[in-house]
């Protein structure tokens, strides 16, 4: 048992290590002490580090993490669960309305684009209420988050827009903290399971 809500929380500290709003290049780089002033990308960037693929996929997780959200918010049974759906519900909606602007006043299209298991995950939501739902979403989001603060941290770092990149500047930090809430209660109905 405490290895299971030991390891959401290291990995919410990885995954967050450089989600920081000061926007300083030495928070995602690794430094090694004792050796030259060298430093190496913490993770290698994703393709998604050109616009249109940036949009696409980042617009195709926010849909796949409101619409789970929704079903959760609708037909969930853990009281913490409902409101944190809630939240990520109404942030992620402003986050994609945003997003959406941005690219279409770049010359980008606005459509997402799921990840292969979007639909079997959003699936097995539609199928089941209450307390199974809420863990089957829990367990998604924290996979989805984890791959979007990546996505959305590389593109901060090296994408090609500088309009895209202050979107990803404005919205990592509010991503990573939904990831830390989710982790959080998916350790919590781990729990209780």
């Amino acid at each position: 048992m405490m290895i299971r809500i030991w390891v959401p929380a290291a990995l919410s500290l990885l995954a967050l290590a450089g989600c920081g709003e000061r926007g300083e290049q030495a928070d995602d780089a690794i430094q090694v002490q004792g050796q030259a002033s060298t430093s190496a990308p913490a993770r290698p960037a994703p393709e998604e580090v050109s616009g249109q693929p940036f949009v696409a996929t980042v617009l195709g997780a926010l849909d796949f993490s409101i619409a789970g959200a929704n079903a959760v918010a609708e037909r969930g049974e853990h009281a913490n669960a409902k409101a944190l759906a809630q939240k990520v519900s109404s942030e992620f909606a402003g986050a994609r309305a945003e997003l959406a602007q941005v690219a279409q006043a770049g010359g980008l299209k606005a459509e997402g684009v799921s990840a292969p298991t979007h639909a079997s995950d959003l699936a097995i939501l539609s199928s089941t209420g209450g307390a199974p739902l809420d863990i089957a979403f829990a367990k998604q989001q924290v996979d989805a988050l984890t791959l979007l603060v990546g996505t959305v941290r590389a593109y901060k770092n090296g994408g090609d827009n500088p309009a895209l990149k202050a979107w990803a500047e404005k919205y990592q930090g509010v991503i990573g903290e939904r990831l830390l809430d989710i982790q959080t209660l998916n350790a919590e109905l781990e729990g209780n399971g």
